[in-house]
């Protein structure tokens, strides 16, 4: 990858923002590891493209009817471990003020 790829970290500048010093070999490294991850993820943005073009199409809003469905339990059996309760709800202490 040469140096005026759009991917590629001007690795200086990145240092000299963040206010961090590294040696000559470190900056070798970490700007090989960051240009790497940089193309990575250029190819996975590229084949996230091609499969999002190819079933934009073929897609559908799935929906369920929301239906409750608690037919299991009575109110008073959910309810029996609450600590404190009144009219079918557990009640908890006011946490915002009037």
């Amino acid at each position: 990858m040469d140096r005026n790829s759009r991917n590629e970290i001007d690795f200086d500048s990145l240092a000299e923002l963040s206010k961090i010093e590294f040696s000559d070999q470190e900056k070798l490294s970490i700007e090989k590891e960051l240009n790497d991850f940089l193309e990575m993820l250029s190819r996975v943005n590229e084949a996230e493209s091609e499969i999002t073009r190819e079933d934009k199409t073929a897609m559908k809003n799935v929906l369920r009817r929301d239906v409750a469905d608690n037919d299991e339990f009575s109110s008073e059996e959910m309810l029996f471990n609450a600590k404190t309760k009144a009219d079918g709800y557990i009640t908890v202490p006011r946490v915002v003020g009037e």
